[in-house]
């Protein structure tokens, strides 16, 4: 079977993580031909790469959408697709116009990583047409919780459904080494509670609420040593780099930006925290739950489908930044008593949410299809 994933892989977040780590293990465990179609030259399509996967680069900073589409169709016949896979709406989008001009008869999977919120009117006219594809010209939609299978089985009919978790390949895990040199390189004293995010910046990651906490724990606990750091770029930089100036914590809070060697960081942290208004089901929190770090996160989306309160990690309440503030400082007051927390939430991961049992079940779906 011939097997083509496409997606724009501009910036390195959950979804390019994913989209990685599946193609990866596709090849490992299947004997399926897998190709890529990016269109950037970014990290996505550099890791992809260097695991010697089947890249073909169409730089859209360069061609147009009709050339895109035509560049598509042709790889769709030139190498006789049978199964193809989209993610994110541009590269969905463009695709689905490419097998309608061929009369394509390959199957066209969508995933969706999480909900999209629009934000002005261009997204809005993006969306309406992106849900028009969705249920008239898929045959195949992949949910990645099953609170958002739910909310895509009230709105589209047409397409079968299915939910297929996110996934860490843990064969990445870092090495000790690796992990004994990232408090030496971003100068946190080994004694310092290390609290961390890694997120886009953007109003959906809620990241005001993060930064409102550290402003109450200077006020209630001066003594309490701690540093936030909160790791990813976006639109937002410059407001919440503006925000915790104005609320003198540039001593507490720091924007690390992007970071593509972000396991070992995680593994050094005492505290993941997302503090998001709603999520699919973040690549990070797998991966920060994979190496023992304990997350505290709000209970939203498919994180209340991974982590159980109070026994592989914590749920505050949304926009609550004194809840999520004193749940910092329990876990530092306890932290002895509770590395059991980090090992449940590994052995969950290991258990339910490994990169292996999202590859059989994807390749389940796509021979389904095969053989139909």
């Amino acid at each position: 079977m011939n097997i083509l994933h496409v997606i724009p892989g501009d910036l390195w977040a959950g979804a390019e993580a994913q989209v990685f780590y599946t193609v990866k293990a596709l090849r490992t465990y299947s004997q399926h031909k897998i190709k890529v179609i990016v269109f950037n030259r970014s990290e996505l399509y550099q890791r992809l790469v260097d695991a010697g996967v089947h890249v073909i680069l169409f730089d859209e900073s360069r061609l147009g959408s009709a050339i895109l589409c035509n560049r598509i169709k042709q790889v769709l016949t030139d190498y006789n697709v049978h199964v193809v896979h989209v993610h994110e709406y541009k590269s969905h989008i463009l695709t689905a116009l490419a097998r309608v001009m061929l009369r394509n008869k390959c199957a066209l999977f969508r995933t969706l990583h999480g909900q999209n919120v629009p934000s002005r009117l261009k997204s809005y006219l993006v969306l309406g047409c992106q849900s028009y594809f969705l249920q008239y010209l898929t045959d195949h939609l992949i949910a990645v919780s099953d609170e958002l299978k739910r909310l895509l089985s009230q709105k589209y009919t047409k397409p079968s459904i299915h939910l297929i978790y996110n996934a860490v390949d843990l064969s990445l895990l870092p090495s000790i080494v690796a992990v004994s040199e990232v408090r030496r390189t971003f100068g946190v004293p080994e004694k310092q509670f290390w609290i961390g995010t890694t997120s886009r910046l953007e109003v959906v990651k809620n990241l005001p609420m993060l930064i409102n906490a550290a402003g109450y724990l200077i006020k209630k606990y001066p003594k309490f040593d701690f540093r936030i750091s909160i790791f990813g770029e976006g639109a937002l930089r410059d407001n919440l780099q503006r925000k915790i100036a104005q609320h003198g914590l540039t001593k507490h809070v720091f924007l690390e930006g992007h970071n593509s060697n972000i396991m070992p960081i995680l593994q050094s942290l005492d505290v993941f925290t997302l503090t998001s208004h709603h999520e699919g089901l973040p690549m990070s929190l797998l991966e920060a739950m994979s190496v023992k770090t304990i997350p505290v996160c709000t209970a939203v989306g498919g994180m209340k489908e991974v982590v159980t309160d109070g026994e592989d990690g914590f749920f505050v309440s949304p926009d609550d930044s004194e809840e999520l503030a004193e749940t910092f400082m329990y876990i530092y007051c306890n932290r002895k008593e509770l590395h059991v927390i980090g090992d449940k939430a590994n052995e969950k991961i290991r258990k339910n949410f490994s990169v292996e049992q999202n590859c059989k079940h994807l390749l389940s779906l796509y021979e389904n299809y095969e053989l139909h």
